[in-house]
Parts: C-alpha cells; structure tokens; sequence
C-alpha cells in the first residue's frame, strides 16, 4: 500500500491491471540447487544417524516422509462416493 501511495498522482487516469510477483521469499529461506554440493553437517549426522539404527534394527525401521511404503499398498475406496457430479 505504501508504495501505491508513492506513485499515486492526483489528477491521472488510471486502468485497472493485474500484476504477478514471483520469486518472493524471506530473506533467510533460501532454495537448494537439485545439482549443486550441499555441505550441511547436520543433515550428514542426521543421514549418518539413520544409517546406523537402519543397520542394527533392520532395514527400513527409518524411513522418510516422502518415501513410498509398498508398490502393494492401495487406498481404500470401500466407502467412496460414485462421484455422479465429478466424473
């Protein structure tokens, strides 16, 4: 607003227009580069960490969030509605 208050001058016609910001974040966020060398300790330890207690209790007793749980694994859709509307 203050910056529309800036630039605003009386007496001028003005239109309507629609405006797209992109690449806005907080200053301390930053994106990674997929290709680029990370040197983050903590995740290393963290990585390392999970290596060791996968080790000794088993294979696949940690894992990620985003990691697929089986290719046998499928939602159930006993209940779901016929969807007449959205189909």
């Amino acid at each position: 607003m203050a910056g529309l208050r800036k630039g605003f001058v009386q007496g001028f016609s003005y239109h309507k227009c629609g405006i797209m910001l992109g690449e806005i974040s907080q200053a301390d966020s930053l994106q990674a580069d997929l290709f680029a060398a990370v040197d983050d300790s903590k995740r290393l330890r963290l990585m390392s960490l999970m290596d060791s207690i996968n080790k000794h209790q088993g294979s696949g007793t940690l894992h990620m969030a985003s990691t697929q749980l089986s290719a046998a694994w499928h939602m159930r859709a006993d209940s779901r509605s016929p969807r007449y509307t959205t189909c």
